[in-house]
C-alpha cells in the first residue's frame, strides 16, 4: 500500500484521520478510490505514535497483507475480524458457550487421560496459546462447548480457551447475536485486559453482519463502565461503502450506524485512485446506494476495453503479451471462477518466465485452495508483479492494470443482478489506469446494454486477432482502430496526463507524437526509453 505525504491529503482526509473524536464511535463512508483504507492506516499510525491502543481489523487476509507494506505500519496490529475475535474471546475470561465448536484445555502431559475421560480429544493441528503472551504451540486437547458446560466442574482445575459461538452448521460464521447475549450474561467474567482495547478500526465495514455491530456496541458499553482510562475504553471507527457488498453477510450504512449508535459520520467524495475513464466505467455498475458516487477524477487515461478470448489459454496469451509490452506495471488478474484462477497461474508463469532483463513475479492466493500460496507471501506495490486472485479476495486492493477473466459468463437471475453489478463495480474500481474484460466470444454481446455500456467512450470493443497470435501477435502495436494506438503512445498519454503536459498527436497527418516537456524533465529517461527524442523549444517526439 502506498502512503502519501501529509501535504498530498485533502482537508477532508486530514480532518477524519487527525480530528475524528477518540471517545465516540465514527463512520467514514466513501466510494472506491476515496482513501478509506488509507485513512484507516493513517489513523492507526497516529494512535500508535500517541501511545494509544489500537487494532486495525480487515475483511480478509489478503487485504491485511496489503496494508502491512509501508514501514510506518510496522507497529500497527493488523488482523482479520475473524482472527481478532477468536483470539480476544479465548483470552477474555468468558466461559464456554454451547455453540463453541472447540474449547481448548491447558493440560499437562500427565493429565491427558483425565481430560480424555471427560470427552476431550487431541488435535495435532490446533495452535494453543503458550504460557507467554504471543506464544503458541501446536497440538491441543479440546472439547465442544456443550460438552464443556456439562462437565464444567471437572474442567475447573484447568485453564480453558473457548472459541466464540458459531452458527449451527457453519464452522466459519460467527453467531454474533449469541456472542452478544453471552457477553452481557457473563460481563463479570471479563478480565481487565479484554476491556482495554482502545480504538477498533474496521475497514470494509459493509461486509460484516449487523450483529457484529450490536456485539461491539455492548462490548464498548461494558468497557466504558469499568475502564478508568478513557483512551483505553473500546471505541470503533468503521469505514464502509454500501455499494461494495460482495459477501453473503453484510450491513448497510444504516445498519452500522444503528448497531453502534453512531453520531459522527464523515463522507469522502474525491476519487484519487482511478483515471477518469476507469471511474466512468466503474460508475456504470453503480447501484445508487446512500454512499453516493465519487466525483470523476481529472487524471486521464485509456478507455477500458472488452476483448473476446476463446478460453483461458487465449486470455493468458493476451495477458502475457500485455505484460511484456508494459514494463514495471503492477497487474491484478481477477478470476470469477476458482478453476480459472488456478489455470491462469500456470499459463502466466510459463509465458512470463525467462524474459531478458526482467524478473516478473506471478503470485496467487485462494482461500479455497491454500496450496496456491499464503497471503503473507503476497507482495504489493512492486513493479513487474502479476497477482492472480479470485474477485472476492481483491477487496480494498489496487493495481496499475486490472484484467477481469470471464466475469460475464456467470449464471445470473433477477435476484442476483444487483450482487453481480456490485462485484463488477468492486473489480473495475481496483484499477488505477487500465481495465480489460476478457470473455468468450459472443458472451458480452448478449448482455450489452443491460450489464455493459454500448458507448465506445466508456467501453471500447476490440475484436481483432489479439489473442490468437495472428498478425498482431508478437508486436507492441495495438490493432488498427484500437483507441490511443500502440502501447508506447498509451503510456506516453498516461505520463503526460499525470504531469499536466500538452499532447499533440500528428501521426495521422504524417507527423509525430509530441509531448510538451523540457529536456531536463525528471521523466526524460522514461521518455527516452520509450523511443522519444527531444527537440529544443518544442518538446519530446516520436513517430
Amino acid at each position: 500500500m502506498r502512503l502519501p505525504s501529509k501535504r498530498d491529503l485533502t482537508d477532508r482526509q486530514k480532518e477524519v484521520y487527525l480530528y475524528a473524536p477518540l471517545d465516540e464511535h465514527t463512520l467514514v463512508a466513501g466510494p472506491p478510490g476515496t482513501g478509506k483504507t488509507l485513512i484507516a492506516c493513517l489513523r492507526a499510525i497516529e494512535l500508535v505514535r500517541g501511545g494509544n491502543p489500537v487494532q486495525l481489523l480487515m475483511f480478509n487476509r489478503v487485504l491485511s497483507q496489503f496494508t502491512r507494506g509501508p514501514s510506518d505500519m510496522d507497529d500497527v496490529p493488523v488482523m482479520t475480524v475473524q482472527s481478532w475475535l477468536t483470539q480476544w474471546w479465548r483470552h477474555s475470561g468468558l466461559p464456554p458457550h454451547p455453540l463453541s465448536q472447540k474449547v481448548m484445555i491447558d493440560v499437562d502431559y500427565g493429565d491427558r487421560e483425565k481430560v480424555k475421560a471427560l470427552g476431550a480429544r487431541w488435535d495435532r493441528n490446533l495452535w494453543r496459546p503458550g504460557r507467554q503472551p504471543g506464544q503458541y504451540k501446536k497440538g491441543a486437547w479440546y472439547i465442544d462447548g456443550a460438552g464443556a458446560i456439562e462437565v464444567a466442574e471437572d474442567l475447573a482445575r484447568w485453564r480453558l480457551w473457548p472459541d466464540p459461538p458459531k452458527e449451527p452448521g457453519d464452522m466459519y460464521a460467527i453467531s454474533w447475536d449469541a456472542a452478544a447475549e453471552h457477553l452481557v450474561d457473563h460481563a463479570d467474567s471479563l478480565n481487565d485486559g479484554a476491556l482495554q482495547l482502545g480504538m477498533l478500526i474496521i475497514d470494509e465495514g459493509q461486509d460484516f453482519p449487523p450483529g457484529m455491530y450490536r456485539f461491539l456496541r455492548r462490548l464498548a458499553a461494558i468497557s466504558s463502565t469499568r475502564v478508568q482510562d478513557s483512551g483505553k475504553a473500546v471505541r470503533c471507527m468503521v469505514l464502509a461503502d454500501e455499494n461494495q457488498q460482495i459477501s453473503e453477510y453484510n450491513s448497510t450504512l444504516s445498519d452500522i450506524q444503528q448497531g453502534l449508535a453512531i453520531q459522527h459520520r464523515y463522507d469522502l467524495p474525491d476519487n484519487f485512485r482511478n483515471t477518469r475513464e476507469v471511474a466512468r466505467f466503474a460508475s456504470w455498475f453503480y447501484s445508487d446506494t446512500v454512499t453516493g458516487i465519487a466525483t470523476l477524477p481529472r487524471r486521464r487515461g485509456e478507455v477500458p476495453a472488452r476483448i473476446e478470448a476463446e478460453g483461458i489459454g487465449s486470455a493468458a496469451k493476451f495477458l502475457v503479451r500485455w505484460v511484456r509490452n508494459h514494463p514495471r506495471k503492477e497487474v491484478g488478474v481477477l478470476a470469477f471462477r476458482e478453476r480459472d484462477r488456478a489455470e491462469l497461474v500456470a499459463e502466466l508463469r510459463e509465458g512470463l518466465s525467462g524474459l531478458q532483463g526482467r524478473n516478473i513475479r506471478v503470485q496467487t492466493y485462494s482461500s479455497q485452495r491454500r496450496q496456491g500460496g499464503k497471503p503473507d507471501d503476497l507482495v504489493f506495490d512492486r513493479p513487474d508483479t502479476v497477482t492472480v486472485l479470485n474477485v472476492q479476495s481483491a477487496k480494498g486492493l489496487e493495481f496499475d492494470a486490472v484484467f477481469l477473466i470471464r466475469s460475464l459468463s456467470l449464471e445470473r437471475g433477477s435476484s442476483a443482478d444487483d450482487r453481480f453489478r456490485m462485484r463488477l463495480f468492486v473489480a473495475v474500481a481496483r484499477a488505477r489506469d487500465y481495465v480489460y474484460m476478457l470473455d468468450e466470444p459472443g458472451v458480452a454481446d448478449a448482455v450489452a446494454g443491460t450489464f455493459l455500456p454500448e458507448d465506445p467512450q466508456i467501453l471500447q470493443v476490440i475484436r481483432e486477432d489479439l489473442v490468437g497470435g495472428g498478425e498482431h501477435g508478437d508486436t507492441d502495436e495495438r490493432p488498427e482502430g484500437a483507441e490511443n494506438g500502440p502501447s508506447w503512445a498509451i503510456e506516453a498519454r498516461d505520463l503526460a496526463a499525470r504531469l499536466g503536459a500538452e499532447v499533440r498527436d500528428l501521426r495521422d497527418r504524417g507527423g509525430a507524437f509530441w509531448i510538451a516537456l523540457e529536456r531536463d524533465s525528471s521523466y526524460a529517461n522514461e521518455l527516452a526509453r520509450r523511443g522519444f527524442r527531444h527537440k529544443p523549444g518544442k518538446g519530446w517526439w516520436r513517430k
